[in-house]
């Protein structure tokens, strides 16, 4: 769960189980340590993954889960911009059917279809990243 050095899913799912430590209380000392950790070595995936034209599902994963623990570096304005250039202008959702067979380093036990062929696990991440966006600015 704390291994260095990982990429992608992997390493914001370290971060995930991490927090999910931290709410059970089964790890409070060193909680902010990993978490500085974690969303450290996030903020350098992101910057590449967006860079690379890598995966969206990704990049705004990664967004989510540090800036919703506060880590404000992650609430970019280019950022806020690149991900809501992603969304679809008739639907408001994020993501196509299409999409799905270019994500090789992620594969989802269950992704439910959503109308106009759009993703849902994208779209859930996309939603929750944009309210945090809204209370950042808020604020």
């Amino acid at each position: 769960m704390t291994a260095s050095k990982t990429r992608d899913y992997r390493l914001t799912h370290q971060l995930l189980w991490i927090l999910a430590a931290k709410k059970t209380q089964c790890l409070k000392k060193k909680a902010y340590y990993y978490e500085e950790y974690f969303c450290a070595n996030i903020y350098a995936d992101a910057k590449y993954n967006l860079a690379n034209n890598g995966n969206q599902d990704l990049f705004i994963e990664e967004l989510l889960l540090c800036s919703m623990i506060g880590f404000e570096d992650f609430l970019r304005y280019d950022w806020f911009h690149a991900v809501t250039s992603w969304q679809q202008s008739d639907s408001g959702c994020f993501g196509s059917a299409s999409e799905v067979k270019q994500i090789h380093r992620r594969h989802l036990l269950y992704d439910q279809d959503m109308r106009d062929g759009c993703l849902s696990h994208k779209s859930g991440l996309a939603g929750g990243l944009l309210a945090t966006y809204i209370r950042f600015y808020l604020q």
